[in-house]
């Protein structure tokens, strides 16, 4: 079956997009959102990309390491270095996607992980961040923040400079107009992963044994449910999510459980 390429329009919103990660020679184009299985998806990259290296330099925000800096080319690159770049929109040769999660739990897991530990935490982003948010709330040096003060600091902020791991993926990865061949989601990412290594000609087995059970469905919807209910204390949080995550939340049809759905 033949596939046309993009429209023009089309392809223009797909260059143009800086957050876009490319291996050129492997017709993959992807759109990391943190917190929305980065972590499973380098490794997978390692894998089929560099199976010599231990580690796979990650490709943050807009920019990819330097290939002189390892043994051999590093795989990965960002459109705008491209040359030739309209070759993108050929869907024949490359599979476009990204993945994306609930907003409510994205930013409970981001707290847990980057706020909640307070000084324990290495990234030196969160600890910055830490700081601001204990002098918006008058909170002494190194005190525990709430769970209701980061999501009311979160959602003060400008959603084009915030922190990558709870900026929205609608603004990081413009998931309403860039064209992308598939979406996947958090909640189904052991289905959804499958489908875009099939439609990239990938093995299963590029997925580390050790990831598998993180990325049970099931198991991943208890837990998410138990862990919203003991952060989200308050109907007033949950709102304040969804002002600020609109456009994560309403295309997606995603809810706080026991809610009514967002429009």
């Amino acid at each position: 079956m033949d596939i046309d390429p993009l429209p023009p329009a089309q392809c223009q919103r797909l260059m143009s997009n800086e957050m876009l990660v490319v291996a050129p020679y492997h017709g993959l184009i992807w759109c990391p959102n943190a917190k929305v299985g980065t972590t499973t998806w380098y490794e997978i990259l390692r894998r089929r990309l560099m199976p010599r290296e231990r580690h796979m330099p990650r490709c943050f925000p807009t920019a990819c390491p330097e290939s002189n800096v390892h043994r051999g080319r590093y795989p990965l690159t960002v459109p705008r270095v491209m040359p030739g770049h309209s070759q993108l929109c050929d869907r024949r040769r490359f599979v476009s996607f990204t993945f994306v999660r609930n907003p409510w739990d994205r930013l409970a897991s981001a707290y847990l992980s980057k706020i909640e530990r307070g000084l324990a935490v290495k990234d030196r982003q969160a600890l910055y961040v830490q700081r601001r948010i204990r002098i918006l709330f008058g909170l002494q040096a190194g005190a525990k923040i709430s769970f209701g003060q980061f999501i009311r600091w979160v959602v003060q902020q400008n959603t084009s400079t915030m922190n990558p791991h709870w900026k929205p993926h609608s603004v990081r990865c413009d998931t309403l107009y860039t064209p992308y061949e598939f979406i996947g989601r958090y909640e189904t990412m052991q289905e959804d992963i499958l489908h875009v290594l099939g439609l990239l000609g990938w093995s299963p087995s590029l997925i580390p044994a050790t990831h598998w059970s993180s990325l049970e469905g099931s198991r991943m919807a208890r837990n998410q449910s138990q862990r919203l209910a003991q952060l989200y204390d308050s109907s007033q949080l949950v709102d304040l999510v969804a002002r600020k995550y609109r456009d994560d939340i309403v295309p997606f049809g995603y809810t706080f459980p026991g809610h009514a759905s967002y429009r």
